[in-house]
């Protein structure tokens, strides 16, 4: 969502295009948008990725959800085959 409004605001145009130019790179796992080139490219060589604040907030966001883990003893995860019971069993 934060790339498609970044796209949209800088060219003022759909940002579909874009996005699947991105997720069809299947070479570079580091493809991104440059906002100020206007340029799909590498993000890590554009400089755009500070590898360090990514690593970072990652490791921040695994310890706080394996904090709440702990603490709550729960997890709730939503399962891809789910089917919902027909509506008479309700």
């Amino acid at each position: 969502m934060p790339l498609k409004l970044l796209i949209e605001n800088k060219t003022f145009q759909n940002a579909a295009g874009v996005i699947d130019k991105i997720d069809n790179d299947e070479l570079n796992i580091f493809s991104g948008y440059n906002v100020k080139t206007d340029k799909v490219c590498d993000v890590v060589d554009e400089g755009i990725v500070d590898s360090f604040k990514v690593v970072k907030t990652y490791l921040q966001d695994t310890v706080s959800l394996a904090g709440m883990l702990l603490t709550t003893e729960t997890l709730v995860v939503k399962d891809k085959n789910y089917e919902p019971l027909p509506f008479k069993y309700y």
